[in-house]
This record gives structure tokens, C-alpha cells and sequence, in this order.
């Protein structure tokens, strides 16, 4: 029975030789091992065993104080701790956790465990490499294949020379690039034109003309030499008790009404 009970006692002493190793700062270990195997609570009779090897894993004696104070990083109180980070596989060593690899496209550039891999390689931020950013004049960028490129234009842009280097340098809001690149705008009807809004329309009125319906394909259809549009679109030419006229863009009074006269002129 009593040489039962020694060989139980070194098969312990054996089982935490690895956790002894990595106390004392070796670094040779089974991630599989770390990542996978849980152990199991420990008895009074082992206690010693942990404690000869520099590791007091008792509850009673403050283990799970270290746990609280290192915010649960690391569940010391076991035989193989574990902890967890964003994206990332972990160790944990003297009861901190470590990063030992990262979950692609994921890497750690800011150089902090404690939020894991916080960064993807597949970002505009991070293209290919830590804080390599991709940034177009105007436009929205995008990380394809570790390569920045253009994904599309801000609204009122565009990209109309084909080159991505200088972004959507072009407004469309002029007359050669209206709305979208090359879309030119001719002159409409009685009118110069114009790209308003992002679409070809009447820029001014030429002579004595008015845009009075507001749609550019006509341009300015309507004379502004009539009694109803006078001057200007829907300006009626009716002077008081009068009939008026609309003479060169004026209104003036054409007959008097009744026994009414223009005495002033």
C-alpha cells in the first residue's frame, strides 16, 4: 500500500514537470497540449507537490485571488491554464496570456494582448501590412488581394481620367462632365447651357425668354412679352381699371375702363 501511494506521488511529480519548466521561463511546449487538456483540482496531499514547485494552486491559500487579479486571465488554479483573446490562439505563461498565433486575415498591429488580433490584413486600414491604409481623393477604397484600389467614387465624383492614383478628381458638375464623365450638355432652346444638379439643363435665358414649365429639354419656350408672362414667367400684365399691354418686356396700359383715365400717365 505505502509503495502504491509513492508511485502515485511521482506520477504527480512527472505530470507537472512541464508546468514547472515554464515557470521557471522555458518556452518548449505542446500547443495542443495548451489548448485542449484541462486539469483537474488538486487535492491537500498534492498541494506540497505544487508548492515545492513554486506554484500554490490552493484555493484556501489565494489562488483564486491571483485569478481575480489578473481579471480571470488565466485559470491558474489549474493544471494546464487557459485563457482567450478576439481572434487569436493563447498560452498562458507565469499566469499571463499570451498570443501565440492569430486567425487569418487577423493580426495583432497595435502590439496589445490584452484585445487580441484586432486588425485584418483585408482592410483599408491594414492592406497586406500593419497600418499600410489605402486613401483616394474622393472616393472609397478597398483592400483586395493585399492591393488598395478604388471600390467607388463619392457622390458628385467620378474617376474620369482612369487613373486611381489622384481618386475621383473629377467634379460632374460641369459642362463637358454632367452627371456622369463625358456627358456633355448642348445648348437648349433659347438658352445657354447649364448642369444643374447633375443633369443638362438651362443655365440662362437668352433675349426675352423664360423657362416657365422648368423642364430643360425645351429650354426657354415661353416669350416674356405676353400679357400673362410679362417681365417675367406668370407675371400678368393688369393694371387697375385698365387693359394692359406687355410692350418690349413692360407692362403698360392699354385702354381705360369705363369713365377711368390715366391722368399721371
Amino acid at each position: 500500500m505505502r509503495e502504491a501511494k509513492t508511485l502515485y506521488r511521482v506520477s504527480w511529480v512527472f505530470a507537472l514537470l512541464p508546468l514547472t519548466a515554464a515557470l521557471a521561463g522555458c518556452h518548449a511546449y505542446d500547443s495542443s497540449l495548451l489548448t485542449h487538456r484541462r486539469g483537474t483540482a488538486v487535492d491537500a496531499s498534492d498541494a506540497a507537490v505544487l508548492r515545492d514547485a513554486g506554484h500554490d494552486a490552493s484555493p484556501a491559500d489565494g489562488g483564486d485571488a491571483g485569478d481575480a487579479a489578473a481579471g480571470d486571465e488565466c485559470t491558474t488554479h489549474t493544471e494546464f491554464p487557459t485563457c482567450t483573446r478576439p481572434n487569436a490562439e493563447t498560452t498562458c505563461v507565469n499566469g499571463s496570456c499570451l498570443l501565440v498565433s492569430c486567425a487569418p486575415p487577423f493580426v495583432d498591429c497595435d502590439g496589445v494582448a490584452a484585445n487580441g488580433c484586432e486588425a485584418r490584413l483585408d482592410s483599408p486600414d491594414h492592406c497586406g501590412l500593419c497600418n499600410t491604409t489605402c486613401r483616394f481623393a474622393h472616393g472609397l477604397a478597398a483592400c483586395v488581394a493585399s492591393r488598395c484600389v478604388l471600390d467607388h467614387c463619392e457622390s458628385g465624383f467620378g474617376d474620369c481620367d482612369g487613373s486611381p492614383d489622384n481618386g475621383c478628381e473629377t467634379a460632374l458638375d460641369s459642362l463637358d462632365h454632367c452627371g456622369e464623365c463625358t456627358t456633355s450638355c448642348s445648348a437648349p432652346t433659347n438658352a445657354a447651357p447649364g448642369c444643374v444638379h447633375g443633369a443638362c439643363g438651362v443655365g440662362s435665358c437668352q433675349g426675352a425668354f423664360g423657362d416657365c414649365n422648368g423642364d430643360p429639354k425645351d429650354g426657354c419656350e415661353q416669350p416674356l412679352n405676353t400679357a400673362t408672362h410679362c417681365q417675367a414667367c406668370n407675371q400678368s400684365c393688369s393694371p387697375p381699371n385698365a387693359t394692359g399691354t406687355c410692350e418690349s418686356g413692360e407692362c403698360v396700359v392699354a385702354t381705360c375702363q369705363g369713365s377711368f383715365r390715366d391722368c399721371n400717365g
